[in-house]
């Protein structure tokens, strides 16, 4: 959450986590499991330097292996794409996956 956003509404730390914490959607939301808990082992809630960093771990520079490979995973022809278009595209991604994978691509004639 940027500085500003929370300077001009004027939100406290925790309202800001909360707010945070209530934008996130679909996949983004696996970052609230587990729950912190105190030192009584009770659950409480995430302070926003603990959401920003499960965010940057989930979706920073080294986190984006994990969204490429499930965009990998379900990754399927569309309608009208070329079988040349997909292989193309499942390339680039297992490339995002896997970046010190160096495979040579042979390319197929077909009569």
């Amino acid at each position: 959450m940027k500085k500003s956003i929370v300077v001009v509404d004027k939100w406290t730390a925790e309202e800001a986590a909360i707010q945070l914490a209530s934008a996130l959607r679909d996949n983004a939301c696996k970052i609230l499991v587990p729950r912190p808990v105190d030192g009584f082992g009770q659950e409480r809630p995430f302070t926003i330097l603990e959401l920003a960093a499960r965010l940057k771990r989930r979706y920073g520079p080294g986190g984006l292996a994990e969204s490429y490979l499930a965009q990998l995973k379900r990754r399927r022809r569309k309608h009208k794409e070329t079988l040349q278009e997909l292989g193309e595209q499942i390339q680039e991604l297992v490339q995002q996956v896997y970046p010190s994978f160096k495979a040579k691509v042979c390319k197929i004639k077909v009569p």
